[in-house]
Protein backbone atom coordinates (compact mmCIF):
# COMPACT_ATOMS: atom_id res chain seq x y z
CA UNK A 1 0.00 0.00 0.00
CA UNK A 2 2.80 2.44 0.85
CA UNK A 3 4.49 1.66 -2.46
CA UNK A 4 1.29 2.40 -4.39
CA UNK A 5 0.69 5.59 -2.40
CA UNK A 6 4.12 6.93 -3.35
CA UNK A 7 3.60 6.12 -7.04
CA UNK A 8 0.21 7.88 -7.01
CA UNK A 9 1.71 10.87 -5.23
CA UNK A 10 4.50 11.32 -7.77
CA UNK A 11 3.12 10.28 -11.18
CA UNK A 12 0.40 12.65 -12.51
CA UNK A 13 -1.49 9.93 -14.43
CA UNK A 14 -1.56 7.51 -11.48
CA UNK A 15 -5.09 7.34 -10.10
CA UNK A 16 -4.71 3.59 -9.53
CA UNK A 17 -1.74 1.20 -9.61
CA UNK A 18 -1.25 -2.41 -10.60
CA UNK A 19 2.15 -4.00 -9.98
CA UNK A 20 3.98 -6.35 -12.35
CA UNK A 21 7.40 -7.98 -12.33
CA UNK A 22 8.96 -6.13 -15.28
CA UNK A 23 8.56 -3.37 -17.81
CA UNK A 24 7.72 -5.89 -20.53
CA UNK A 25 4.84 -7.20 -18.42
CA UNK A 26 3.71 -3.64 -17.74
CA UNK A 27 3.42 -2.68 -21.41
CA UNK A 28 1.72 -5.98 -22.19
CA UNK A 29 -0.85 -5.37 -19.46
CA UNK A 30 -1.44 -1.74 -20.44
CA UNK A 31 -2.19 -2.76 -24.02
CA UNK A 32 -4.57 -5.48 -22.80
CA UNK A 33 -6.45 -2.99 -20.62
CA UNK A 34 -6.72 -0.51 -23.50
CA UNK A 35 -8.09 -3.16 -25.85
CA UNK A 36 -10.64 -4.37 -23.32
CA UNK A 37 -11.74 -0.84 -22.50
CA UNK A 38 -12.13 0.38 -26.09
CA UNK A 39 -13.24 -2.85 -27.74
CA UNK A 40 -10.63 -2.25 -30.45
CA UNK A 41 -7.74 -4.52 -31.36
CA UNK A 42 -4.85 -2.53 -32.82
CA UNK A 43 -2.08 -0.58 -31.09
CA UNK A 44 0.04 2.14 -32.69
CA UNK A 45 3.74 2.44 -31.86
CA UNK A 46 6.65 4.41 -33.30
CA UNK A 47 9.79 3.40 -35.17
CA UNK A 48 12.75 3.05 -32.84
CA UNK A 49 10.67 2.92 -29.64
CA UNK A 50 11.22 -0.10 -27.39
CA UNK A 51 8.45 -1.49 -25.18
CA UNK A 52 9.82 -4.85 -24.09
CA UNK A 53 10.17 -8.25 -25.71
CA UNK A 54 6.61 -9.62 -25.75
CA UNK A 55 5.06 -10.55 -29.10
CA UNK A 56 2.84 -7.49 -29.33
CA UNK A 57 5.62 -4.88 -29.55
CA UNK A 58 8.60 -6.41 -31.36
CA UNK A 59 7.98 -4.60 -34.66
CA UNK A 60 10.04 -1.59 -35.79
CA UNK A 61 12.41 -1.46 -32.81
CA UNK A 62 15.73 -1.35 -34.71
CA UNK A 63 16.50 -0.58 -38.38
CA UNK A 64 15.61 -1.95 -40.83
CA UNK A 65 12.20 -1.33 -39.30
CA UNK A 66 10.38 -3.83 -41.52
CA UNK A 67 12.19 -6.67 -39.73
CA UNK A 68 10.82 -7.60 -36.28
CA UNK A 69 13.16 -7.50 -33.30
CA UNK A 70 12.77 -11.26 -32.81
CA UNK A 71 11.91 -14.39 -34.70
CA UNK A 72 9.13 -16.65 -33.48
CA UNK A 73 6.31 -14.10 -33.56
CA UNK A 74 3.19 -14.99 -35.60
CA UNK A 75 2.38 -12.67 -38.48
CA UNK A 76 -1.18 -12.40 -37.19
CA UNK A 77 0.13 -10.89 -33.95
CA UNK A 78 2.35 -8.40 -35.77
CA UNK A 79 -0.67 -7.41 -37.87
CA UNK A 80 -2.30 -5.96 -34.76
CA UNK A 81 0.51 -3.39 -34.46
CA UNK A 82 0.55 -0.22 -36.55
CA UNK A 83 3.83 1.66 -36.92
CA UNK A 84 4.44 5.39 -37.44
CA UNK A 85 7.58 7.45 -37.93
CA UNK A 86 8.36 9.50 -34.82
CA UNK A 87 7.31 13.15 -34.54
CA UNK A 88 4.83 12.94 -37.46
CA UNK A 89 1.43 13.90 -36.03
CA UNK A 90 -0.28 13.81 -39.44
CA UNK A 91 0.70 10.17 -39.92
CA UNK A 92 -0.77 9.37 -36.50
CA UNK A 93 -4.01 11.17 -37.30
CA UNK A 94 -4.41 9.24 -40.56
CA UNK A 95 -4.00 5.87 -38.83
CA UNK A 96 -6.35 6.78 -35.98
CA UNK A 97 -9.04 7.58 -38.52
CA UNK A 98 -9.25 3.83 -39.20
CA UNK A 99 -11.37 3.50 -36.05
CA UNK A 100 -9.79 0.22 -34.89
CA UNK A 101 -6.92 1.60 -32.79
CA UNK A 102 -7.19 0.99 -29.05
CA UNK A 103 -4.02 2.75 -27.93
CA UNK A 104 -0.95 4.73 -28.88
CA UNK A 105 2.19 3.81 -26.94
CA UNK A 106 5.52 5.63 -26.95
CA UNK A 107 8.62 6.54 -25.00
CA UNK A 108 7.68 10.18 -24.28
CA UNK A 109 11.23 11.52 -24.38
CA UNK A 110 11.97 9.74 -27.67
CA UNK A 111 13.06 6.39 -29.03
CA UNK A 112 16.12 4.43 -28.02
CA UNK A 113 16.18 5.95 -24.53
CA UNK A 114 15.72 9.47 -25.87
CA UNK A 115 18.57 9.40 -28.38
CA UNK A 116 15.97 10.19 -31.06
CA UNK A 117 14.26 13.01 -29.14
CA UNK A 118 10.60 13.92 -29.25
CA UNK A 119 10.31 17.39 -30.78
CA UNK A 120 8.87 20.26 -28.69
CA UNK A 121 5.08 20.38 -28.74
CA UNK A 122 4.64 16.90 -30.16
CA UNK A 123 3.37 15.32 -26.95
CA UNK A 124 0.72 18.04 -26.64
CA UNK A 125 -0.38 17.36 -30.22
CA UNK A 126 -0.45 13.62 -29.57
CA UNK A 127 -2.55 14.12 -26.44
CA UNK A 128 -5.05 16.19 -28.43
CA UNK A 129 -5.34 13.80 -31.38
CA UNK A 130 -5.78 10.70 -29.22
CA UNK A 131 -8.50 12.40 -27.19
CA UNK A 132 -10.25 13.43 -30.40
CA UNK A 133 -10.33 9.83 -31.65
CA UNK A 134 -11.11 8.23 -28.28
CA UNK A 135 -7.77 6.37 -28.24
CA UNK A 136 -5.91 5.50 -25.04
CA UNK A 137 -2.52 7.27 -24.75
CA UNK A 138 0.15 5.20 -23.00
CA UNK A 139 3.49 6.64 -21.93
CA UNK A 140 6.16 3.98 -21.53
CA UNK A 141 8.16 5.53 -18.70
CA UNK A 142 10.15 2.45 -17.77
CA UNK A 143 13.28 4.55 -18.37
CA UNK A 144 12.06 8.13 -17.87
CA UNK A 145 9.85 7.47 -14.85
CA UNK A 146 11.21 9.28 -11.77
CA UNK A 147 14.35 10.13 -13.77
CA UNK A 148 13.39 13.23 -15.76
CA UNK A 149 11.68 14.53 -12.63
CA UNK A 150 10.03 12.98 -9.57
CA UNK A 151 6.89 12.74 -11.73
CA UNK A 152 8.70 11.41 -14.77
CA UNK A 153 8.68 12.78 -18.31
CA UNK A 154 4.94 13.51 -18.13
CA UNK A 155 5.49 15.95 -15.28
CA UNK A 156 8.60 17.38 -16.96
CA UNK A 157 6.80 18.00 -20.27
CA UNK A 158 3.42 18.82 -18.73
CA UNK A 159 1.42 16.19 -20.64
CA UNK A 160 -0.66 13.59 -18.78
CA UNK A 161 -1.38 10.30 -20.57
CA UNK A 162 -4.24 7.91 -19.82
CA UNK A 163 -1.88 5.16 -18.65
CA UNK A 164 1.80 4.89 -17.79
CA UNK A 165 4.09 1.87 -17.61
CA UNK A 166 6.92 1.86 -15.08
CA UNK A 167 9.85 -0.36 -14.05
CA UNK A 168 13.51 0.01 -12.99
CA UNK A 169 13.40 2.96 -10.56
CA UNK A 170 9.81 2.21 -9.53
CA UNK A 171 11.10 -0.98 -7.88
CA UNK A 172 14.33 0.47 -6.53
CA UNK A 173 16.40 -1.40 -9.10
CA UNK A 174 14.98 -4.79 -8.12
CA UNK A 175 12.59 -6.87 -10.25
CA UNK A 176 9.31 -5.02 -10.44
CA UNK A 177 7.12 -2.79 -12.56
CA UNK A 178 3.73 -1.15 -12.60
CA UNK A 179 0.86 0.00 -14.76
CA UNK A 180 -0.85 3.17 -13.56
CA UNK A 181 -3.69 5.17 -15.01
CA UNK A 182 -7.18 6.55 -14.86
CA UNK A 183 -9.66 4.71 -12.65
CA UNK A 184 -12.00 4.12 -15.57
CA UNK A 185 -9.27 2.14 -17.30
CA UNK A 186 -7.75 0.42 -14.29
CA UNK A 187 -11.19 -0.67 -13.09
CA UNK A 188 -11.25 -3.05 -16.05
CA UNK A 189 -9.26 -5.33 -13.73
CA UNK A 190 -11.68 -5.17 -10.79
CA UNK A 191 -14.23 -7.85 -9.96
CA UNK A 192 -17.71 -6.33 -10.08
CA UNK A 193 -19.77 -9.21 -8.77
CA UNK A 194 -21.35 -9.46 -12.22
CA UNK A 195 -20.88 -13.03 -13.56
CA UNK A 196 -20.61 -12.09 -17.25
CA UNK A 197 -18.18 -9.21 -16.71
CA UNK A 198 -16.05 -11.02 -14.14
CA UNK A 199 -15.65 -14.10 -16.33
CA UNK A 200 -15.42 -12.76 -19.88
CA UNK A 201 -14.91 -8.98 -19.88
CA UNK A 202 -12.56 -8.35 -16.96
CA UNK A 203 -8.82 -8.01 -17.63
CA UNK A 204 -6.94 -10.71 -15.74
CA UNK A 205 -3.32 -10.53 -14.59
CA UNK A 206 -1.60 -12.98 -12.27
CA UNK A 207 1.97 -13.45 -11.11
CA UNK A 208 3.65 -15.09 -8.15
CA UNK A 209 6.02 -12.21 -7.46
CA UNK A 210 3.92 -9.18 -8.39
CA UNK A 211 4.30 -6.61 -5.58
CA UNK A 212 6.61 -8.92 -3.66
CA UNK A 213 7.75 -7.54 -0.28
CA UNK A 214 11.48 -7.38 -1.09
CA UNK A 215 10.97 -5.22 -4.18
CA UNK A 216 8.37 -3.18 -2.30
CA UNK A 217 10.85 -2.36 0.45
CA UNK A 218 13.49 -1.25 -2.05
CA UNK A 219 10.90 0.73 -4.00
CA UNK A 220 9.61 2.62 -0.96
CA UNK A 221 13.11 3.63 0.07
CA UNK A 222 14.03 4.76 -3.45
CA UNK A 223 10.84 6.72 -4.13
CA UNK A 224 11.10 8.51 -0.79
CA UNK A 225 14.65 9.55 -1.73
CA UNK A 226 13.68 10.92 -5.16
CA UNK A 227 10.40 12.53 -4.14
CA UNK A 228 11.67 16.06 -3.39
CA UNK A 229 13.66 16.48 -6.63
CA UNK A 230 16.97 17.29 -4.91
CA UNK A 231 18.74 14.31 -6.51
CA UNK A 232 17.55 15.42 -9.94
CA UNK A 233 18.90 18.92 -9.33
CA UNK A 234 22.24 17.47 -8.24
CA UNK A 235 22.47 15.24 -11.33
CA UNK A 236 21.50 18.09 -13.68
CA UNK A 237 24.08 20.39 -12.09
CA UNK A 238 26.77 17.75 -12.60
CA UNK A 239 25.69 17.35 -16.22
CA UNK A 240 25.89 21.11 -16.79
CA UNK A 241 29.39 21.18 -15.32
CA UNK A 242 30.54 18.31 -17.54
CA UNK A 243 29.16 19.94 -20.66
CA UNK A 244 30.78 23.25 -19.80
CA UNK A 245 34.15 21.59 -19.18
CA UNK A 246 34.01 19.48 -22.35
CA UNK A 247 32.62 21.68 -25.14
CA UNK A 248 31.73 20.09 -28.44
CA UNK A 249 34.63 20.49 -30.91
Amino acid sequence: MRWAELVCKLIPSAEMVRFTMSGTEATHLAMRIARAYTGRSRVLKFQGHFHGWHDGVVAAVNPPYDVPMSAGVPAATLDQLLVCPPNDIKAVDVLLQRGDVAAVILEPAGGQSGTTPTIPGYLQELRAVTERHGVVLIFDEVITGFRYSPGGAQAYFGVTPDMTTLAKIVAGGLPGGAVVGKKTLMNMMAHRGEPVFDRSQRVAQNGTYNSNPVSAAAAITTLELVADGSLHARANKAGDELRAACPTP
